[in-house]
């Protein structure tokens, strides 16, 4: 199990601060480097070594949360023997007898199906782990085979998916202190193709907007489309907007955005899509400035 001195590490929403620009939708970070210890007496063939010792199974299970894009996933594994020489040597044993480790890496469904499985005998921070078919919280279940007590590091990265029309989709522009009517944010599909967001959800952190996109809503190929929120539900002082798939995964995250004065100006890409986030006259539907 995880020590409770060791912390495991959060998936991260990216934060990008105002005036730099944002990494192209390639690539994801579902699941952090994340640490933890298998407190295991020896296990497999490292009995052979030390007959006596006990077996004492030990697996662990994290959140992995996979967006629609980005569904092509990468398992990063290290880790490192505690105390292994050390114990041998203490217990009588050669100091130079090598314990064998390895570990089995699982990943499955939300609804628990395994989908992939694999075994991992050497530390390795970027080995091939599947593409998934379906996105939301998946579950990474990471055990040791082989080998005594170990301190591990694990991490999973989502790549885009060969021509998938979610990759396309972006959080455009952002009015979160109109001089009249509600509060609103723009999606843009920049790709070629229409896209069914249905189900997916828009949620302020700050301010109380909750909003889950109606069944039968349809992005159009290269539409722009402000998403009406209604009066004040996004506050004008350190909002940050957080647009989620059907299943509750971050899709994207704004920066924190500050708008003192009410008035037709918005946060907005610039250029639409990829560009920085910056402070302009609200182009609600239509290109952004720069």
């Amino acid at each position: 199990m995880v020590n409770a001195g060791v912390a495991l590490a959060l998936v991260l929403a990216l934060v990008v601060p105002v005036g730099t620009a944002q990494a192209a939708p390639t690539q994801d970070t579902p699941l952090d480097w994340t640490e933890g210890s298998f407190e295991v007496g020896l296990k497999g063939a490292g009995k052979a070594l030390i007959p006596e010792a006990v077996d004492a199974p030990d697996h662990e299970r994290l959140s992995v949360p996979v967006d629609p894009c980005h569904r092509e996933l990468s398992l990063g594994l290290t880790y490192e023997p505690r105390n292994a020489s050390a114990r041998v040597a203490e217990e009588g044993y050669a100091a130079e007898a090598t314990l064998p480790y390895r570990f089995q890496a699982g990943l499955i469904a939300p609804n628990g199906t395994v989908l992939h499985r694999i075994v991992v005998d050497e530390p390795d921070p970027s080995i091939a782990f599947g593409t998934v078919e379906e996105p939301g919280e998946h579950t990474l279940e990471l055990e040791l085979l082989e080998g005594a007590t170990v301190d591990w590091r694990v991490r999973i990265r989502g790549f885009a998916a060969a021509d998938e029309p979610t990759c396309d989709l972006w959080l455009n522009e952002v009015e979160t202190n109109p001089a009249a009517g509600g509060d609103w944010v723009e999606l843009y599909n920049e790709g070629s193709t229409p896209v069914d967001v249905s189900g997916w959800s828009l949620q302020a952190e700050e301010g109380s907007a909750d909003r889950t996109l109606a069944e039968g809503t349809v992005l159009a190929a290269g539409e722009r489309r402000p998403i009406d929120l209604g009066p004040t539900t996004l506050s004008p002082a350190d909002e940050t907007v957080t647009w989620l798939g059907p299943r509750g995964s971050v899709f994207e995250t704004t920066p924190s955005l500050t708008d003192a004065d009410a008035d037709d100006r918005t946060w907005q890409k610039a250029g639409d899509g990829l560009g920085d986030w910056i402070f302009a006259d609200g182009t609600p539907g239509q290109p952004n400035a720069g």
